[in-house]
């Protein structure tokens, strides 16, 4: 946003999201925001400081800092307005790099990364198609399978299936909501065969019950399978 001062001068604002819609971002999106100039809206690229102590990438404030000097006023920093003794006073914010650096180095394969390649990383694919990779659309919580639908239909065609508890594909059930707290789905009791979310887990209705996290019930998943497998199609032995 660009304002016009008392003075006729027209100065570069820096845009800065209201409470309401910081209160909507998801924790990693509030995270990016703070480490994110004003100005250019990027993550920090070898930040300084203000005496106010507001950051900016030291291009983006020398740009705005421009304008003032050929005033013949001191700068300004663009969001609270305090004045400062020109660029070449700011100091570089090291701690703010180190943090900066952390941040790249922590979720690199997330750098360039579309829509398209971090739903590949989340599919799941049918337990019953050996021969290929086929995705999964459902997963039959009693039968312990994630099914593509070819083999859900012939799953749901069995009269002695039909009782069973069937839902989404198993790694995407963390991003279903919980009914009751509308909170993530984060683990599956077994004893109940029911999702459950944090506060569901807490509250102790499920206590003393067999409760696993997805990534632990996928697994046990897996081995049910192998074990299955390996029951129906035994070795040939001498």
């Amino acid at each position: 946003m660009t304002t016009v001062t008392g003075d006729g001068r027209r100065e570069k604002e820096a845009i800065s999201p209201s409470p309401c819609i910081m209160s909507l971002l998801k924790p990693e999106e509030q995270l990016v925001h703070e480490l994110s100039c004003p100005i250019c809206l990027q993550l920090y690229s070898d930040p300084v400081v203000l005496p106010c102590g507001h950051n900016y990438c030291r291009a983006c404030i020398c740009k705005t800092a421009d304008t003032t000097d050929k005033s013949g006023t001191l700068p300004r920093c663009p969001e609270c307005r305090e004045e400062y003794q020109g660029v070449g006073s700011l100091q570089k914010n090291f701690k703010l790099c180190s943090i900066i650096e952390g941040y790249r180095a922590a979720a690199p394969q997330l750098d360039g990364q579309s829509d398209a390649d971090l739903e590949g990383m989340r599919r799941v694919f049918c337990d019953h198609c050996i021969d290929e990779q086929t995705p999964a659309v459902k997963t039959c919580l009693k039968c312990e399978v994630s099914m593509c639908s070819r083999h859900l239909q012939k799953h749901q065609e069995r009269e002695s299936f039909r009782e069973h508890t069937v839902v989404e594909s198993l790694n995407e059930l963390g991003t279903k909501g919980c009914a009751v707290h509308r909170r993530p789905l984060e683990y599956f009791c077994s004893t109940d065969m029911t999702l459950l979310c944090m506060t569901c887990f807490v509250e102790g209705h499920h206590l003393n019950h067999d409760v696993l996290t997805f990534g632990v019930a996928e697994e046990e998943m897996r081995r049910a399978l192998e074990s299955r497998s390996l029951n129906v199609n035994p070795s040939n032995t001498c």
